[in-house]
């Protein structure tokens, strides 16, 4: 009579995705939420958010820091800057939407007109999210601006790492309870 471990879904080498390491909600993301509306605050934007990116191609989460009815909880992540963010592994600076990218739904759905997005990390150092902030009027957004915004994008990356480390840690110790109940003879 065999013990089911729950290991047999797992191989050597699987990844965990941020959903599985409860990086959508609880601990991890309350930090990220008081560095998302301390964003909006220091920027004087409309709107700042985190953005996390599911397996799925889509925007899984956001945050909004401010003016809550501007920005839903999701939004498609193809052709917006947050995908540009994931794909380029770089920060994205748009001044105007309009006129860089019209098809973008942060123009089309959320009518904002400026955005600058920084990605932001996860424990195998590929992007997860982007820390974004929008104006509603075209901006042109200074190297300081960016850096300081590459710096809060930091700090989240570290807190999401943090909680990572110990979900996989906790996934461990649950695991080896569960091999260490098992009598081999």
């Amino acid at each position: 009579m065999g013990t089911n471990l729950g290991l047999e879904k797992h191989k050597v080498g699987d990844q965990f995705g941020v959903r599985e390491l409860g990086l959508l909600d609880g601990p991890a993301l309350r930090g990220a939420k008081t560095v998302v509306r301390t964003t909006s605050e220091l920027f004087d934007v409309s709107n700042a958010a985190l953005i996390i990116f599911d397996d799925a191609e889509v925007a899984g989460v956001v945050r909004v820091a401010s003016d809550p009815i501007s920005l839903s909880s999701s939004y498609p992540l193809e052709g917006s800057v947050a995908s540009l963010v994931r794909a380029d592994n770089a920060s994205q600076v748009v001044s105007s939407l309009s006129a860089d990218h019209p098809d973008a739904p942060e123009y089309r759905l959320l009518s904002m007109k400026a955005v600058l997005a920084c990605p932001v990390y996860g424990p195998d150092t590929e992007p997860v999210g982007a820390l974004a902030i929008f104006d509603k009027q075209p901006r042109a957004w200074t190297k300081e601006q960016k850096t300081k915004l590459e710096s809060l994008a930091h700090l989240i990356s570290q807190e999401l790492i943090l909680r990572a480390s110990f979900e996989t840690l906790r996934i461990m110790a649950r695991e080896r309870g569960r091999m260490s109940s098992i009598n081999f003879v």
